[in-house]
């Protein structure tokens, strides 16, 4: 139970003891930065990787800017986050490494129209979000649009397909489903065996699209044999983790406040 400044001072009035002893009883924190800690971020990777217009290297204010440049409302929020807190001997320490986790996000819904009798404008929509650490560490990205949301008179999936492949070129592991892509790469921007990216040591991109349906069926593109929609593309999702990162501002970091606590306060009380 947590012993409040006014009870440990009631106690201390009927005990004699000081000031500085009330005081102790209510703990401290410690603020240090990650670099007093030890603490070096993994190498920035290429700027050839990343999703539609974000790439490593962007600050949280560059990636802003790209995806409000048509006047699109761009959402950023932030928060300071890392440390490790504990009871000693029932007093409460924290060691605080504030360092500052932004997420931008952007939706944007524009109209799409479409030649041909009888097929009125519908509309295409698209979400972009990153999350970017210390201002300009980016650790995820992500990528996701719907394309012709009434009719399903999506991309053509050559198309979409000739974009990935300019961006990531071609997997290595070829895929059993070729609207499912999964690529690694290593902090040169090399392409690497898709289990090199297990134990956090990767950049993994996946890619995931959708094919059209016929909107009076629902039926997919195999089974509706309609030439309207065959080859067409309605969804796609790619998505760049980088999991050297998210172990670094993660795990490794508070594994080094653990460490400075404990080199502080001594080993916490059992939780």
């Amino acid at each position: 139970m947590k012993v409040s400044h006014i009870a440990v001072l009631t106690l201390c009035a009927l005990a004699g003891c000081s000031d500085e002893s009330a005081k102790a009883q209510e703990g401290e924190t410690l603020t240090i930065s990650p670099a007093d800690l030890g603490f070096k971020p993994p190498k920035t990777a290429p700027t050839t990787l990343g999703v539609h217009a974000i790439h490593p290297g962007m600050t949280t204010g560059d990636i802003e800017k790209v995806l409000g440049k048509n006047g699109s409302k761009v959402d950023v929020s932030s928060e300071k986050t890392g440390g490790f807190s504990g009871l000693v001997k029932g007093v409460p320490y924290k060691v605080s490494v504030p360092i500052q986790k932004d997420v931008i996000t952007v939706h944007d819904t524009v109209p799409n129209k479409h030649s041909g009798e009888g097929v009125s404008a519908d509309s295409n929509t698209q979400v972009i979000s990153a999350t970017v650490w210390d201002t300009n560490i980016l650790e995820r990205a992500e990528f996701k649009v719907n394309w012709s949301d009434q009719h399903h008179l999506g991309m053509p999936i050559n198309v979409v397909a000739q974009h990935i492949n300019d961006d990531y070129g071609q997997p290595l592991v070829p895929p059993s489903d070729a609207l499912n892509l999964t690529y690694c790469f290593d902090e040169t921007g090399k392409q690497v065996m898709p289990g090199d990216c297990g134990g956090n040591n990767g950049i993994l991109v996946e890619v995931t699209a959708r094919q059209c349906v016929d909107p009076k069926t629902a039926t997919s593109l195999m089974q509706s044999g309609s030439p309207r929609y065959a080859g067409l593309i309605c969804e796609l999702i790619v998505s760049y983790t980088d999991h050297r990162i998210a172990d670094a501002f993660g795990p490794k970091l508070n594994s080094l406040a653990y460490q400075k606590f404990v080199e502080l306060h001594g080993e916490p009380d059992p939780r």
